[in-house]
């Protein structure tokens, strides 16, 4: 059996599923997404080999669409992966096209192979 398909593996979208139906899994699926996100922001860091993202511009952000775009196929404009780094306030979650698109880049098929092969890394 793959590793991804595994049942142990599906434990991580078990949560996110609850999360629908009450708050307090809810919580603990925001937390979980926050880690992950900052684990992609790192991820991120490295590949480009442009440094600590909290010193980014928006230059770095205009590039960053470019790279990403010209390697997925997917158009992710600069304020939303400002967005997502936390330069421009937004209080929701990003859509599951965007994570699909940054861990796309990152060499994973997409958001839910990300959070499997992360799973051990994610704060309880």
């Amino acid at each position: 059996m793959n590793p991804v398909n595994s049942p142990a593996a599906l434990v991580p979208f078990l949560e996110i599923e609850k999360s629908m139906v009450s708050n307090e899994p809810r919580i603990k699926n925001i937390r979980m997404v926050q880690h992950l996100i900052r684990e992609v922001k790192r991820l991120f860091e490295e590949k480009t080999g442009w440094g600590d993202s909290d010193l980014w511009n928006n230059l770095d952000f205009l590039e960053l669409s470019v790279m990403i775009c010209e390697q997925t196929g997917n158009r992710l404009s600069h304020v939303t992966l400002k967005r997502i780094w936390g330069k421009v306030r937004y209080g929701s979650q990003p859509q599951t096209r965007t994570l699909n698109t940054l861990v796309g880049f990152l060499g994973y098929r997409n958001w839910r192979e990300f959070c499997v092969r992360n799973a051990e890394a994610q704060p309880q």
